[in-house]
């Protein structure tokens, strides 16, 4: 049997003049596209060469900084430290437990002080309201 041969098709377009005119529209974006590109590679292969030697830099800091520290002596400095902030802490729960056991004394002093100063402007705001009445 005999390969059959497909049939060609043809089709006709009605306005073909904006169907070419959207087509080079079309191909002119992709050109735009690919010039963006082809500008960008250069900036993305510097970009990946800088990251691969900060990289091989940041390697070399590491091996220099744990060759430097072979050279200082061990120190309880990170232990001393901690007991320090512990005892604060135990210190100032200490104070805090005090204040709360002790007396409010404090804040009858503010309020007394706060009805002392209303007293004052309610006095100012009375003498001003005077004066006013006296004008009109």
């Amino acid at each position: 049997m005999a390969k059959e041969q497909p049939q060609e098709v043809y089709v006709g377009f009605s306005q073909t003049g904006t169907l070419r005119k959207d087509i080079l529209e079309a191909l002119k974006q992709v050109i735009h596209g690919l010039q963006t590109y082809e500008r960008l590679r250069p900036l993305r292969e510097e970009k990946s060469k800088k990251m691969n030697d900060l990289e091989v830099e940041l390697a070399k800091i590491a091996k220099l900084s744990n060759k430097l520290n072979t050279f200082f002596p061990r120190s309880r400095l990170k232990d001393i430290m901690t007991e320090q902030k512990k005892a604060e802490n135990e210190l100032k729960l200490a104070v805090k437990d005090v204040l709360s056991d002790a007396p409010i004394k404090g804040k009858v002093k503010k309020v007394a002080v706060e009805e002392k100063e209303i007293s004052a402007l309610e006095r100012e705001l009375s003498a001003i309201e005077a004066k006013l009445s006296n004008l009109g």
